[in-house]
């Protein structure tokens, strides 16, 4: 359990680092266009187009954040619909399916990826090949679904509700 507790902390931290390199990105190309355009009449070329796929990456790393903090948004209303005695279960039995439901996402995502590699499909505007900012996609499911895989097989290490934000 605690060579799982350390890979989790981890891995917390590099996606926690990639989003916030990818966000600061966003955000100072944003910044810089629309001072470039108030300013000297003319944005960056292509900086629109480089801010969204920041925010794909950015954003898929946030989806596995939110995983291993526990912080998804889910709804409250069947929280007691059943004896206090088997919520363990039930939050194991929860882990499982989100996991398994994020990895059959991130293979649809991977079909998505091929497709564009095997195209060769390039991004308008700024030419450039669009797979590598797409393999981001089912990469974000893949980490989210190995927190909830951990999270079922040690439930000690799953984020108490207490602990999360509302």
């Amino acid at each position: 359990m605690e060579t799982a507790r350390t890979v989790l902390r981890l891995l917390f931290y590099f996606m926690g680092a990639v989003a916030t390199i990818f966000y600061a990105a966003l955000a100072i190309l944003l910044l810089a266009d629309v001072l470039g355009r108030e300013f000297f009449n003319q944005g960056i070329f292509g900086a629109q187009r480089v801010a969204v796929y920041c925010t794909i990456v950015a954003g898929n790393f946030g989806l596995a954040l939110a995983a291993a903090a526990g912080a998804h948004i889910r709804p409250r209303v069947a929280d007691n619909w059943v004896p206090a005695a088997w919520s363990a279960p039930l939050d194991r039995i929860a882990d499982l399916i989100t996991g398994t439901v994020f990895i059959v996402v991130s293979f649809f995502a991977t079909k998505l990826v091929q497709e564009s590699f095997d195209f060769e499909t390039v991004s308008p505007v700024i030419d450039w090949k669009i797979w590598p900012v797409q393999a981001m996609i089912p990469l974000g499911y893949v980490m989210a679904a190995l927190h909830y895989f951990v999270f079922a097989a040690y439930p000690a290490l799953r984020p108490r509700q207490e602990q999360v934000g509302e």
